[in-house]
């Protein structure tokens, strides 16, 4: 090989060299730029992940108050029984003493009102027998009003019956 043909083959290297290293300064600078939108996408992933903590503890936040608007609730329905066993229990107590003031009135102020009404008319008997000039009307407007009341007392009795379900 000549020197001129080695010349010419240290040029073509050279410039096979040079177009290389141009080559690779346009792979550096895209290399820079990809660096750069890298970094650029990492601040973006950062300043959301920030964002992101910020909303998972507004959630944890927000878990903890609803826990204890569950646990408020959870009180009021166990102390909403309570009173509910409470107005039971008393409602229970005015029932019973109203069927106990029911039966007194039946069995016994009835019948003492009965007793009174009949001795009533036995003695206005024994007057007009004494005295016969006395109307019996009285004792009649007694017995009379003594049925009235009973009457009356059955009727209720009737459409209370009426009301009430029938068992199945």
């Amino acid at each position: 090989m000549t020197m001129d043909e080695k010349l010419d083959l240290l040029l073509l290297n050279q410039q096979k060299m040079q177009d290389d290293n141009a080559e690779i300064r346009r792979d550096i600078t895209e290399m820079r730029r990809d660096i750069t939108k890298i970094q650029e996408d990492q601040v973006e992933m950062r300043k959301d992940i920030t964002e992101m903590r910020r909303d998972i503890t507004k959630i944890q936040e927000d878990q903890v108050e609803m826990r204890r608007d569950i646990t408020k609730i959870q009180e009021d329905q166990v102390e909403m029984r309570k009173d509910i066993s409470t107005l039971q229990e008393t409602t229970d107590k005015i029932q019973n003493g109203f069927t106990a003031l029911k039966m007194t009135l039946e069995n016994e102020t009835n019948f003492n009102i009965q007793l009174l009404a009949e001795n009533h008319g036995n003695l206005i008997d024994k007057l007009n027998q004494a005295i016969p000039a006395v109307n019996k009307n009285l004792v009649m407007e007694v017995q009379f009003s003594s049925l009235r009341m009973r009457i009356e007392k059955l009727e209720k009795d009737m459409m209370d019956l009426k009301k009430e379900p029938i068992p199945a």
